[in-house]
């Protein structure tokens, strides 16, 4: 009997791969933990620059990390070697995170559709406990 390889890269091998290819990822560093052909899940340490003049985590920062894991699960699917894009991205925004929060949120995308040139992925952000912070669906394009 013969093992079958996966030879998709693994979520440590990921994570590198953006460190090195994606400055973005220098300013928000989230981190891959679990991906397989149905889910992503990634990880984000809270920081105090993430909260803005107002006292809670800035929308832009749970918009980024959710549609950071929604790009991980399309190119784990499609490879990659392939292109993939945010045609359009919608966040519902269920809870407030206020400054001073400690701890870290956590992404999970899970695909919804995937076809040849477009992907529908649901996304929800977690706060450390659990509790869901923000529902959202995301249309990717697929080159």
């Amino acid at each position: 009997m013969s093992e079958t390889h996966d030879p998709r890269p693994t979520p440590a091998q990921i994570n590198a791969m953006m460190a090195a290819n994606s400055p973005f990822h220098s300013l928000l560093p989230l981190e891959l933990q679990e991906i397989d052909e149905e889910r992503a899940l990634c990880h984000l340490d809270l920081r105090p620059e993430y909260f803005h003049g107002g006292g809670f985590l800035h929308g832009g920062i749970t918009y980024a990390l959710a549609d950071a894991a929604v790009a991980y699960l399309v190119l784990w699917r499609a490879g990659f070697d392939r292109k993939a894009f945010t045609i359009e991205g919608k966040l519902n925004y269920l809870a407030s995170v206020p400054a001073g929060t400690e701890g870290h949120l956590v992404a999970e995308a899970r695909c919804v559709s995937f076809g040849r040139t477009t992907a529908v992925v649901d996304a929800d952000i977690y706060n450390d406990s659990g509790r869901r912070l923000c529902h959202g669906i995301f249309t990717y394009a697929i080159r």
